[in-house]
């Protein structure tokens, strides 16, 4: 998740300690965000933070996500945007990468043998 700097939002300002992200109000992983950077090339810093989709609500079917959170004053904001739930990689991707080797390897005929 980024939240996008502008000339009149400096995200160095947010107090990390209370973002909260989705209908479940997950709280940030990883050091609660990052240094900023900037992320869409609009010449501000961004914060990137990441939060986990399970414990912030984020399912299938879910559309739109909020982050919430107060800058270090005290001055809350929140701001919505739209979301795409797709897969993770696990499992599944992982054969999904792996099956059209396995099916390739499956048609090879052993090498030195002859067909009668």
């Amino acid at each position: 998740m980024a939240l996008l700097g502008s000339e009149g939002f400096d995200v160095s300002e947010v107090d990390l300690d209370t973002l909260s992200f989705g209908p479940g109000g997950a709280a940030p992983t990883r050091a609660r965000g990052r240094p900023a950077r900037d992320v869409n090339g609009d010449g501000h810093p961004d914060l990137v933070s990441h939060f986990r989709a399970d414990e912030a609500g984020i399912a299938p079917g879910v559309t739109e996500a909020c982050l919430a959170g107060a800058t270090r004053d005290g001055v809350p904001f929140e701001g919505c945007d739209g979301v795409v739930v797709v897969g993770a990689c696990g499992l599944g991707f992982e054969l999904a990468l792996a099956f059209p080797a396995l099916r390739w390897l499956r048609r090879r005929r052993p090498r030195g043998t002859r067909a009668s």
